[in-house]
Order: structure tokens, then C-alpha cells, then sequence
């Protein structure tokens, strides 16, 4: 990619240049970006050092897709809760922007070794969004599941390093999990991250955790109709966040969510005070009719 006007060549060269830059040539990048695409009226009223990250934000995202995506007002309210150390809930229907919000946190990620987990429901799901964060935003992201190559040498390679000193350089920053990954098997076994969950190195790595689709924490936990729950393991996410560190902040991402799914996930998975984000499912360029004979 190539801008003429900030004289950066390459993604990765203009990410290190808005890390690095002052308030002023954030300031001068941003008026670069076309008018009326970052949502000023939200981010001026924010002290310099909270304007400084919004402006990472914007960056980031435009740079990562050459030009195409500038975060909304939501997307920025959702990032900046999580950046902060918030636990937070995003309401808002399919193609709103929830996986930019996750990227968004991914991009300003400056430390390699610092990685986010996404607890993701399907695996055809998994393969689309990893796709979309390795090509779309160049965020190194894996795919974890019962398919995963279960070879250490892979594990080593693109998850964690538990030899004594490794780097972690060349690991990915982003896993796509499904939930089962992380508990115990039926047969009384951990997978593979089941175990790395438990190691004490692994754990420090952990930055941040999504859970995409969280309504599932609900509906795939409870048996219905007389047939047991469909995903038992959606139901033990709460066990997880109290096993791992209370500074990891949690983020829920849904499209789904009546007031007793709130509830619910609200006193599971979220801290007191979390930030509540609700994206209008209004689409202005949709018209609902209907037909009478």
C-alpha cells in the first residue's frame, strides 16, 4: 500500500509510524482521511491522551485495509472499553462491525508476545474470520479445533513455546477457538489449549478475551425438548474467567439478546460496571413490504 501523502510504502511500516508518532502527526495523518469518515464529534470532547488511542484506532484500521474501513463511533466506544481494561457487551445485528472492533484491539497490540483468544461457535465461521484477520488486517490468527494439527512441532510453531526462554515472535497474536478446546473432553481429557490454558506462561500472555456469538453461553448450555444441551462447554465459560486472571478483560459480541440472555451473561461472564454497547439493526437501505393476494 502507498499513500503519497504520508509518505508511508508498506502496512506494516505505517502501523510502527502512528505507534510512534506525536498527538500533532496523529493529528495531521487524520486529515489526511477523508472528510466526514472519523467520527470527530466523538473523539475532540476526550482528553489528548484518550484522543491519542482513538486516533490509533482510526489509523490502524485504515492503513490495515487501504483506506477502506474507518471505525464508527460504536466501534470506537466498544475498543476503548476493552483497551481500558473494561469487561464489555456488544449488541448489534450481523454486518454492523463487531470484527473490526476485535481487530481494532489486535492492531494497536504491540507486544508480540501478548496474544487475544476468540471463542467462536462453527468452524466454517472460524475459517472466514481467520481468513479475514490474516488477509484483511495482516493479524496473524489461527483456527482451533477438534481439526487442528495436533503435532507438537505445529503447537510450538504457531501457538506457544514452552521451552525455557523461547521467543514467542513467531507465534500467532489471535486465536480462533471453539469452546470445547478449553475444558476437558468427555472422556476426561484436555486438548491441547485445554492444557496450555493451565500453564502458567501461557496465561500471562493472555491480553484479552472475545466471545463471538456469546448468546450461546445461554441457549447452547440449556437441554430443551427433552434432549440434552447442545454445547455443554458454551455453559463453563464463567468457570474459565475464574481461573484466569481478573485483569483479563472479556468481551461479548451477539446479535442475540433478549433480557434473559442478558441477564444471564451478564452475571457469568461480565464484571460490575461493564460497558454496555448497542449498535442500531436498523438498515436504511432495507424495506420491509408485504405482498396480499
Amino acid at each position: 500500500m502507498e499513500d503519497r501523502s504520508s509518505g508511508v510504502s508498506t502496512v506494516s511500516e505505517a502501523f510502527s509510524q502512528v505507534r510512534n508518532a506525536s498527538y500533532d502527526e496523529l493529528v495531521e495523518r487524520i486529515a489526511w482521511i477523508e472528510e466526514g469518515h472519523v467520527p470527530l464529534g466523538y473523539i475532540l470532547p476526550f482528553p489528548i491522551e484518550k484522543r491519542v488511542v482513538l486516533y490509533w484506532f482510526c489509523l490502524l484500521a485504515y492503513y490495515a485495509t487501504g483506506g477502506a474501513e474507518v471505525p464508527h463511533e460504536n466501534q470506537l466506544k466498544a475498543a476503548l472499553a476493552s483497551y481500558e481494561g473494561q469487561d464489555s457487551l456488544v449488541i448489534a445485528g450481523t454486518g454492523s462491525g463487531k470484527t473490526l472492533v476485535i481487530a481494532l484491539l489486535l492492531l494497536i497490540n504491540a507486544v508480540p508476545e501478548r496474544i487475544s483468544i476468540t471463542v467462536s461457535p462453527l468452524k466454517r465461521l472460524q475459517i472466514t474470520q481467520t481468513e479475514n484477520f490474516n488477509v484483511k488486517y495482516s493479524i496473524k490468527t489461527v483456527a482451533i479445533n477438534d481439526d487442528t494439527p495436533r503435532n507438537i512441532e505445529w503447537w510450538r510453531d504457531n501457538v506457544h513455546n514452552g521451552k525455557k526462554g523461547a521467543s514467542q515472535m513467531t507465534t500467532a497474536s489471535h486465536f480462533m477457538v471453539t469452546a470445547e478446546q478449553l475444558f476437558k473432553s468427555s472422556e476426561g481429557h484436555f486438548s491441547r489449549l485445554g492444557l496450555l490454558v493451565q500453564d502458567h506462561g501461557f496465561r500471562k500472555r493472555i491480553g484479552r478475551i472475545h466471545v463471538d456469538e456469546i448468546h450461546f453461553t445461554w441457549f447452547a448450555r440449556t437441554g430443551r425438548y427433552g434432549l440434552d444441551a447442545f454445547r455443554k462447554a458454551w455453559g463453563r465459560l464463567g468457570d474459565l474467567k475464574l481461573q484466569l486472571p481478573s485483569s483479563i478483560p472479556w468481551q461479548g459480541l451477539t446479535a442475540t439478546c433478549p433480557p434473559h440472555v442478558l441477564h444471564f451473561i451478564e452475571s457469568s461472564l461480565l464484571n460490575p460496571g461493564y460497558a454496555l454497547i448497542r449498535m442500531t439493526s436498523n438498515r436504511p437501505n432495507t424495506m420491509y413490504a408485504r405482498h396480499c393476494q
